[in-house]
C-alpha cells in the first residue's frame, strides 16, 4: 500500500511529458507506399487457390500411397513370419 502514492506520482509525471509528433511528410509517404502495393485480382486469386489445392491434393495422395505401401509391406513381413517353416537348429 505504501507504493501506491509513488505510482500515482509517476503516472502524473508521465502525463506531463510531451507527446511524440510524426514528421509532416510521413503520412503522404505512407499513402504513396500503399498506392504502390500490388494487389491480386480475383482471377489471380483463383489461380493461386487452384495451385494450392493441387499441391495439397498431390501431397495427400502421396502420403496415403506411402502409408498403404508401408502397411502392405508390414503385412507381407508378418505373413512371411507366420508361414516360415524353416526352423533353425
Amino acid at each position: 500500500m505504501a507504493e501506491l502514492p509513488d505510482l500515482d506520482r509517476e503516472i502524473e509525471r508521465l502525463g506531463a511529458l510531451p507527446r511524440a509528433k510524426a514528421p509532416e511528410h510521413l503520412l503522404p509517404r505512407i499513402m504513396t507506399g500503399l498506392a504502390r502495393t500490388r494487389t491480386f485480382t480475383p482471377p489471380e486469386w483463383r489461380a493461386l487457390a487452384a495451385a494450392a489445392v493441387l499441391i495439397l491434393s498431390l501431397n495427400v495422395t502421396a502420403l496415403i500411397s506411402y502409408q498403404t505401401s508401408l502397411t502392405e509391406a508390414g503385412a507381407a513381413e508378418e505373413w512371411s513370419l507366420l508361414n516360415n517353416y524353416e526352423f533353425e537348429d
